[in-house]
């Protein structure tokens, strides 16, 4: 029957499959001699496909929920630790040691601002 049913369906396709799924229904004397193609068969399986459906909107609609929380702890978190990077210096000094131990830089690390020359050369 399929080719390689481990990929989707292409939309196309689908949309052949769910009109003829729809006109079926139409046929009241349908009456398959194979079981497997039963209406009842049919229906069971067009019903997995709107519960598989059902249950990937709800996964996403949970996942994108998930995500935000995500986000957002990791926002307070950072938040909470810039807070922290404060009261270390507050507490110990922007010269120490503890507040390398942060990754922050000693204020004695950073140069001292250098005089701009004129352009004048010097007098000898």
């Amino acid at each position: 029957m399929a080719k390689n049913e481990r990929i989707p369906l292409k939309s196309d396709q689908l949309a052949e499959d769910l009109t003829a799924f729809n006109n079926l229904q139409e046929l009241k004397d349908y009456k398959p001699r194979l079981e497997e193609y039963s209406m009842e068969m049919v229906t069971a399986a067009k019903n997995k496909i709107d519960l598989a459906l059902r249950n990937m909107e709800q996964t996403e609609k949970r996942l994108k929920e998930f995500r935000q929380m995500h986000i957002a702890a990791e926002w307070e978190f950072h938040n909470i630790i810039l807070g922290c990077k404060e009261q270390v210096i507050g507490q110990y000094g922007s010269d120490s040691n503890e507040i390398q131990a942060l990754g922050l830089k000693k204020k004695s690390d950073y140069k001292a601002p250098k005089r701009k020359s004129s352009g004048k050369p010097k007098a000898a």
